[in-house]
């Protein structure tokens, strides 16, 4: 028991230095396509264990976004491991891509959960606030920083029918 406590305050140390010191990063002109297809790819296996499909309906000829590779694919496994794990009896995840007129492009996770009951989606992003067994209740803390640091924005909203994650960003 006492490893186990251990290794969760490891966990949690760990993610409060990713909030606190300065992340180097490596910003380059990316696709935003490619960039998903590489978190799928990263995550088909947990899908197929869990019943989960993934759909994309992703706008063709998006330009071009300014990021740090490796923080946006973060970003993204956690949000599609969170849709994964609400959803206990398999379902779809969809993923949408698309340019809004406001020179940013939209990225929207959408799965078919149960949804977040309104006080726990209020309270969402709060330090240590988790509702799993081995969370550390940073995970979407971090998440919004690099969205933020990207000059982006995200919105979460929930309903009986699922939950959907809106990830705004820039384009360059």
């Amino acid at each position: 028991m006492i490893n186990t406590e251990m290794e969760r305050i490891e966990t949690i140390l760990n993610e409060l230095l990713v909030l606190s010191k300065p992340q180097k990063t490596n910003y380059k002109q990316k696709n935003i396509t490619t960039i998903l297809h590489h978190v799928t790819t990263l995550l088909k296996t947990q899908t197929n264990l869990h019943n989960i499909e993934i759909t994309e309906r992703i706008d063709s000829n998006l330009p071009p976004i300014y990021c740090d590779e490796n923080q946006l694919k973060q970003v993204f496994i956690n949000f599609l491991k969170n849709s994964i794990e609400a959803m206990d009896s398999g379902g779809r995840i969809h993923i949408e891509v698309s340019k809004m007129e406001t020179s940013m492009l939209l990225v929207r996770f959408k799965d078919e959960g149960p949804g977040i009951p309104d006080h726990v989606l209020k309270r969402i992003g709060e330090p240590f606030f988790t509702t799993k067994e081995n969370g550390t209740g940073l995970g979407i803390m971090i998440c919004k920083q690099i969205i933020e640091n990207h000059r982006g924005n995200m919105h979460i909203e929930s309903g009986p029918l699922g939950t959907i994650v809106e990830v705004e960003l820039p384009i360059f």
